[in-house]
């Protein structure tokens, strides 16, 4: 499952909402990710989700749109929130590491820096 799991969220393909917007979507993965803090370890970084997944559960989220443009936002989120967020899912990749037999420390430190990475990139809009 390292690395492998793609995450979606289906129902709302033509809601012209962003996913983070959806107050029922926040809420199930807020209370998701408070369950199972696995995604650092299981989540493909070839998609967004992540970022996706951040923006639903920091409590705080500013969405500013262009006025002729829906589809051209940008969203403003408290460092602190971001990070408390990814000390959770942290913590759950360190959980996960330690149940997983063919991880070692060498390849937890990659994929941190992995994550670190994924998360300075720009955001997909």
């Amino acid at each position: 499952m390292y690395g492998k799991v793609r995450f979606t969220i289906h129902g709302y393909d033509y809601d012209k909402r962003e996913l983070f917007e959806v107050p029922e979507v926040r809420a199930f993965l807020r209370e998701l990710a408070d369950e199972w803090p696995y995604f650092f370890y299981a989540a493909d970084l070839k998609d967004r989700f992540l970022d996706t997944l951040i923006k639903c559960v920091v409590q705080h989220i500013t969405v500013i749109r262009a006025p002729n443009s829906p589809t051209d936002w940008r969203a403003a989120v408290k460092t602190s929130e971001v990070n408390s967020i990814c000390e959770q899912f942290r913590v759950g990749l360190m959980r996960a590491v330690s149940m997983d037999d063919h991880m070692n420390q060498s390849d937890y430190d990659a994929r941190l820096i992995a994550l670190q990475n994924y998360v300075r990139q720009p955001p997909v809009s």
